[in-house]
């Protein structure tokens, strides 16, 4: 028995330290892979939200078209524009808009904010009014002596933020009255 303590030179203990390592590094690479998939998630959501908002918003100006009977003057006040004739867009510098954009009314009214209590701003839109359609051949009818009704059309930008704020969508829809 004695010769064979001696002959012993403590292979098994490298083998299972080598073993130990391999181990602990598929462990933490695995922890950083669950890692950034839950980041990939989360901002996944985060978009999710800021578009569910705006779309939400853009909704909300629909509304108000179809519900307001005597819209107002459209002149840059209180989220009513008419498109700016130098080439740019009023959506290019949300910020630069500051107070005159329309926030939307459930979020205000309501004490819940319908599902968008969690978002780091208010879904705001703007709506501008664009230059109306006379054309007799979109009419429905082609009656000599029908008067054609002028339709109006406006152009409704919506821009939903996240969850974090670092996520936004602006969503645009032509509205015809």
């Amino acid at each position: 028995m004695t010769f064979l303590r001696w002959k012993q030179q403590g292979g098994v203990l490298i083998v299972a330290m080598v073993m130990l390592l391999i181990m602990s590094i598929i462990g933490l690479a695995g922890i950083e892979v669950t890692g950034l998939e839950e980041k990939m998630v989360f901002n996944m959501r985060d978009r999710q939200s800021a578009f569910e908002a705006a779309e939400a918003a853009l909704k909300d100006g629909e509304t108000y078209l179809s519900t307001t009977d005597t819209l107002p003057t459209f002149n840059g006040t209180n989220g009513l524009y008419t498109p700016k004739s130098d080439g740019t867009n009023h959506w290019d510098d949300w910020d630069a808009l500051g107070s005159s954009v329309r926030t939307m009314r459930s979020q205000v009214s309501d004490a819940n904010k319908k599902g968008f209590s969690q978002l780091a701003e208010y879904a705001t839109y703007i709506i501008e009014e664009l230059d109306s359609d006379t054309d007799s051949s979109d009419s429905d009818s082609i009656e000599a002596g029908k008067v054609v009704e002028e339709r109006s059309y406006y152009r409704i930008t919506a821009r939903g933020v996240g969850i974090t704020g670092s996520s936004e969508v602006i969503l645009q829809t032509v509205y015809k009255q």
